[in-house]
């Protein structure tokens, strides 16, 4: 599933990937790419050194012990190590319209079983003669207690990361 979101000359400023295509140990995820006016791209994807860094999502390190981030988990008094404990968001239900896509999307853990519910809406606006990219989140707990953590929560001092995520 793709979808494009144009600016008002009609070029392609982000594209939208369900991540379906993602490796498992690179927790799956929908994720865009962006592009100025010009063409110029002003994300990346799966770079060499960074695989798991996917343009622009939503994630972070430890949801109830599994790894929405991709890669490496970080584990106190060992240091990052490679788990089996890779979640998976994955887009439920879809809406578009020219200029935004709203998204359903589950997050399921490592085992399987649903943890967050996000709803997303990505869109292009032009205001003042410039164009931007509009993102609003909503996550959800699907039951109580989760715990939302980071790599410094887990033992990493100042790795302070998880959100919106851009890469560049």
């Amino acid at each position: 599933m793709t979808a494009v979101l144009r600016g008002s000359s009609g070029r392609v400023i982000a594209t939208l990937y369900s991540g379906d295509d993602v490796a498992p140990g690179l927790a799956p995820r929908p994720y865009v790419s962006v592009e100025t006016p010009e063409g110029a791209a002003v994300t990346e994807t799966g770079p060499s050194d960074h695989s798991h860094h996917l343009g622009v999502s939503v994630t972070t390190p430890d949801v109830d012990g599994t790894n929405f981030w991709g890669g490496s988990t970080f584990v106190a008094d060992v240091g990052p190590s490679m788990l089996d404990n890779h979640g998976r968001q994955s887009t439920e239900r879809e809406e578009r319209s020219p200029d935004q896509v709203t998204q359903a999307i589950a997050w399921h853990d490592h085992a399987g079983a649903r943890v967050l519910a996000e709803t997303r809406t990505v869109g292009v606006r032009e205001v003042d003669g410039h164009t931007l990219l509009a993102w609003s989140s909503t996550l959800a707990a699907e039951r109580d207690g989760v715990s939302v953590g980071s790599s410094h929560t887990n033992g990493r001092p100042g790795a302070f990361y998880g959100g919106i995520f851009w890469r560049t």
